[in-house]
């Protein structure tokens, strides 16, 4: 996106913002402190790209606005694809060690960039495997596991990587070859190594956010408060209550109110066994709770928890081939 584009954008931007605020551009200049003439250049985009940027700034300082709203992306993309050519791949190149079995720091990964836009979630690396091991043993000594990380993972395997991961404290290996990949929920640890030293062995790990990721701002304002939002997804039944409860404290109900609901509509259910209960709550009453609570059916269902989807490895067979 070239500078006058963008510039015009932003003042749209700017005027709509105003406009939530109930304000016209005389009083937002006059409140910002920036004569009207000028702000009405800038809103038409018939400025330097910093004069966008200052009037946001001023608005920030005066209004209880997120100013990171008005910023807007700039397209990096060309013709809408991002090349990263292999010798800039090669200039971010940075080697991280790891302590071995020796206590020593040695070379543990190679890590490169490669193509990334600001307009994707995905944040791809290319990373060689450094540290050599003669086995498959998932507590191997030379393994170093991190802590799992805040981002999903999809990883693309080249040459023989051994692929470790640690799920509720217990260790796995799987060996992988060119062509097999993964998937790795959040915050799981993992790592990788090169089980034959004489062949290249390294990885693509693509990482991206979900939708925990984009709500990071909100939940570091809710701060310790977010923890009552956490759902305990891998236990079904619990989840689906603990949905019910939230939507309850949205309506600011109790369980009286929906019981008094249930009375006045001659509906029978057992809405105390329901909310409070362990077993399985029928589709046509979460329709009927889904009902009290002014929602739809949707916001009560998540999927079931499968244990194996915590980490998912698939190997490239040629018989699956299409």
């Amino acid at each position: 996106m070239n500078q006058e584009r963008l510039t015009k954008k932003l003042g749209k931007r700017i005027l709509s913002e105003a406009n939530d605020l109930k304000r016209t551009i005389g009083s937002l200049a006059s409140e910002i402190g920036l004569q009207k003439n000028k702000l009405d250049k800038i809103i038409n985009g018939q400025c330097e790209l910093e004069d966008s940027y200052g009037v946001i700034k001023k608005m920030g300082s005066v209004y209880s606005i997120d100013i990171s709203d008005l910023y807007l992306i700039e397209n990096d993309c060309e013709n809408a694809i991002k090349i990263m050519r292999a010798e800039d791949s090669i200039k971010s190149s940075r080697v991280f060690n790891r302590i071995n079995k020796n206590k020593i720091k040695t070379p543990y990964y190679e890590y490169r960039d490669t193509a990334m836009s600001n307009l994707g979630p995905f944040k791809p690396e290319w990373i060689k495997e450094l540290r050599n091991v003669d086995n498959s043993d998932p507590y191997n000594p030379e393994v170093v596991y991190n802590n799992g990380h805040f981002m999903h993972q999809t990883t693309l395997f080249v040459g023989p990587v051994n692929f470790y991961w640690e799920v509720n404290g217990k260790k796995f290996c799987r060996e992988m070859n060119t062509g097999d990949s993964n998937y790795i929920t959040p915050y799981w640890p993992h790592s990788f190594a090169n089980r034959d030293p004489e062949q290249e062995a390294y990885i693509l790990a693509i990482t991206f956010g979900g939708d925990v990721r984009r709500a990071q701002k909100e939940l570091y304002a809710l701060g310790d408060k977010s923890n009552s939002y956490v759902i305990e997804y891998r236990d079904h039944y619990k989840a689906i209550r603990q949905l019910i409860k939230q939507h309850m404290m949205n309506e600011n109900m109790t369980i009286n109110h929906l019981i008094n609901l249930a009375q006045q509509q001659s509906i029978e259910i057992d809405l105390k066994e329901m909310i409070d209960g362990n077993e399985e709550i029928p589709s046509k009453d979460l329709r009927i709770i889904a009902a009290f609570l002014n929602i739809e059916l949707e916001d009560l269902l998540i999927p079931f928890f499968k244990p194996e989807d915590e980490v998912v490895v698939k190997h490239s067979k040629t018989e699956n081939k299409y």
